[in-house]
């Protein structure tokens, strides 16, 4: 079988199948990158950069909980309720599957560094063509490509790239930002806090301007009583009923001591039945009144980002601002922003040196993936409604143009943000992967009883 992607996604699927599949089974992994189960999350050497999870919720196993607060206490001070730097955890990803291919039987993990770019079946299964022209031959394939790059808003196509980084993480294409420069960040999500803690731990002495359409930094982490689930099960279909339920558990934990919070992390484990139970036209009202402010709430920040961002405002090298932008122009020595403020409609300018588009994971409408679009163009998969993804079924299996399951092309992660919408955090993917190794595990057993 091939994998294609080699992070955090396709790590956790190789571990559980090597723990799954006791018959000979040989795995070639597909990356970009020659370091395994990093991905863009964990590949950053930056120590600002922390997870946003405790240790004590962050196992690679979902049946063994400690397996990394255990991992991690051999060689790292810290505590279950801490937040640690993300690199940490990338290597203790690369270890987990280290020890995992040490104890494998049977099983033959092999790494490729390079690109997949078409996929295509034949009589003898699917045929994998990467982009130096080698061809793999599969019986399953699994797409475990994460997020789609974000999209670059249209103001910003005539600026050279030494002023403006279209893809906050790209590593290929650096952004010199001098001690001094201004800087905007567009966004006010994980991403545009991974780059201002980066700017502040380099003692960056210009102002950073931080824009989006609503101006709302993430919510902070703060503990709180868990909050039963029970009220989720019976939940109406339309958006704004749900939203009122949600406000009436807001009231009720709040009387019971505990909070918001608590109500939205109960929400956690109903979030795909809720998001399937929707129509297209629920969703897309989601998406356009009420994803901004799910996303404040349900991707919250630890006490030491949050309080480095209020040092920063109040010193003011950390503007927030609200409004869209309108256009950019690149002028000799600086940019110059033009935005309509949401405040007031008032249209501001901004003059800076540098900008960085923070706007998180884009929509695969503008398909910018060559396998995902060799995929859409042979009508083995197909969109969703709202352009986030591909049609996915039971167990991550691949929706074709017809709307028929596939058997042996599926995805992982990320890439079934369409189907699940919550389908980015660990705490997902780790159950995705065990369920879609004992799919595949029983798939070889079945195999080897026929013959």
């Amino acid at each position: 079988m091939v994998i294609v992607g080699g992070g955090f996604s396709a790590a956790c699927l190789a571990i559980q199948l090597i723990r799954q599949a006791h018959e000979k089974l040989s795995v070639a992994i597909v990356n970009r990158d020659a370091r395994i189960g990093r991905g863009v999350a964990y590949r950053t050497e930056c120590d600002a950069h922390i997870l946003n999870v405790p240790v004590a919720k962050m196992s690679i196993l979902p049946d063994e909980p400690n397996h990394f607060f255990d991992w991690l206490t051999q060689r790292h001070p810290f505590e279950g309720h801490h937040f640690i730097p993300r690199r940490i955890y990338g290597e203790y990803i690369e270890a987990s599957l280290d020890a995992a291919i040490s104890a494998s039987n049977g099983i033959s993990i092999t790494w490729i560094t390079g690109s997949a770019v078409s996929l295509s079946l034949n009589r003898d299964g699917i045929a994998v063509e990467l982009a130096s022209g080698e061809s793999l031959p599969g019986r399953i394939v699994v797409m475990a490509i994460g997020n789609s790059p974000p999209v670059s808003p249209t103001c910003f196509a005539s600026l050279s790239p030494h002023r403006y980084k279209s893809n906050a993480w790209a590593s290929e294409t650096p952004l010199m930002i001098g001690s001094t420069d201004a800087v905007l960040v567009v966004g006010t999500g994980l991403t545009a806090i991974d780059q201002i803690l980066k700017l502040s731990l380099e003692d960056h002495a210009g102002t950073v301007y931080v824009l989006s359409r609503r101006g709302k930094l993430p919510a902070l982490h703060a503990p709180s009583p868990a909050w039963p689930s029970d009220w989720t099960t019976d939940l109406p279909s339309d958006i704004r009923s749900i939203f009122r339920e949600v406000r009436k558990q807001v009231k009720l934990a709040s009387a019971a001591g505990a909070d918001w919070r608590s109500v939205i992390d109960s929400l956690r484990h109903a979030t795909p039945r809720i998001w399937q139970s929707l129509s297209p036209q629920e969703k897309k009202r989601f998406v356009r009144h009420v994803r901004s402010y799910w996303e404040i709430a349900r991707h919250r920040i630890p006490a030491s980002t949050y309080n480095e961002l209020q040092r920063l405002i109040q010193e003011n090298r950390m503007v927030l601002l609200s409004g869209r932008i309108g256009e950019a122009i690149e002028c000799e020595d600086y940019v110059k922003v033009t935005y309509s403020d949401r405040d007031n409609s008032e249209t501001r300018q901004l003059r800076v040196d540098r900008v960085i588009n923070c706007t998180g994971p884009g929509t695969v409408n503008r398909v910018q993936d060559e396998l995902l679009a060799s995929l859409l163009d042979h009508h083995l998969a197909r969109l969703d409604c709202l352009g986030l993804g591909i049609e996915t079924g039971a167990h991550g299996a691949v929706i074709n143009a017809q709307g028929e399951s596939s058997a042996s092309i599926f995805a992982i992660g990320p890439v079934r943000k369409a189907s699940l919408w919550e389908s980015t955090a660990v705490l997902e993917i780790r159950v995705q992967a065990k369920e879609l190794a004992a799919v595949i595990a029983a798939r070889l057993r079945a195999e080897v009883n026929a013959d």
